[in-house]
């Protein structure tokens, strides 16, 4: 299949990007890092993992994480944002074969050089996901999808008061530019995404966030919204779902090939 260019990063959204990873926020993304890391272990263990794309790598904190749990042989990472190369190539990982600048839509490998490409919290950022996820499925075995569930209450309310907030603003209409997120996605609506990007769907999962994450974000506060939220899940998922934002993953196969 040739690969033809004809998608890029609006130019205000890789302006951000481009000086995402030089705050000081490492140790959070090492945290986060972690989690994304143990979900795509959970996942893909069960098919052929020694090759793993990481697509949006931002810092490197995924591929370190899998690196120190041994899970895969070669890691490569692919993302948008300077800053982000530079630091995951500071990280200095074991097995790491490459980390690059791409336009943020067109894989610069040719079909099945991967066993398993990752788009682990990536796909919430894209202007137009179907053109990645055919990329992703065109370049590896196995797709490995992880958002969060933001088509919900709780997000819905967050999204109205920024835009009511900066009404009149250059952000108004644009929540993305608030909040860094373009879609907003329910368990069904990630899995008809993948289905319509040409790929099929082997396993999906929605957990919470670990407690750790909680911890950092609302302190003590933690200590009540963790289990309320665990539990509400386990009892109740569909109401679980409605109200708050949990992680949906799903381990895709690639339903053509050329």
């Amino acid at each position: 299949m040739p690969i033809v260019k004809e998608f890029s990063v609006r130019e205000t959204l890789q302006a951000d990007y481009d000086r995402y990873y030089t705050g000081d926020e490492t140790a959070w993304r090492t945290l986060v890092g972690r989690e994304k890391a143990n979900n795509i272990v959970a996942l893909c263990g069960d098919v052929p993992h020694d090759s793993i794309l990481d697509i949006g790598c931002g810092e490197g904190a995924v591929l370190e994480r899998l690196s120190q749990l041994a899970f895969g042989k070669t890691y490569t990472g692919i993302e948008i944002s300077a800053s982000g190369v530079e630091t995951t190539l500071k990280r200095a990982i074991p097995q790491l074969a490459e980390c690059a600048l791409f336009d943020g839509y067109t894989l610069p490998y040719p079909d099945q050089s991967f066993d398993v490409a990752a788009l682990s919290h990536v796909v919430e950022h894209l202007e137009f996901p179907r053109r990645l996820l055919y990329e992703a499925g065109r370049v590896a075995r196995h797709v490995f999808v992880e958002v969060p569930l933001e088509d919900n209450l709780q997000w819905h309310w967050l999204v109205e008061r920024h835009l009511a907030a900066e009404q009149g603003g250059h952000a108004a209409g644009d929540p993305g530019k608030t909040l860094g997120h373009l879609e907003f996605f329910s368990r069904r609506s990630l899995r008809r995404l993948a289905i319509t990007s040409g790929l099929d769907v082997v396993k999906q999962v929605v957990t919470n966030f670990p407690y750790p994450i909680y911890k950092r974000i609302h302190g003590k506060t933690a200590l009540a919204i963790y289990p309320a939220k665990a539990l509400t899940l386990r009892l109740a998922p569909w109401l679980a779902r409605r109200l708050w934002t949990y992680n949906c993953a799903m381990l895709c196969r690639p339903r053509f090939r050329s």
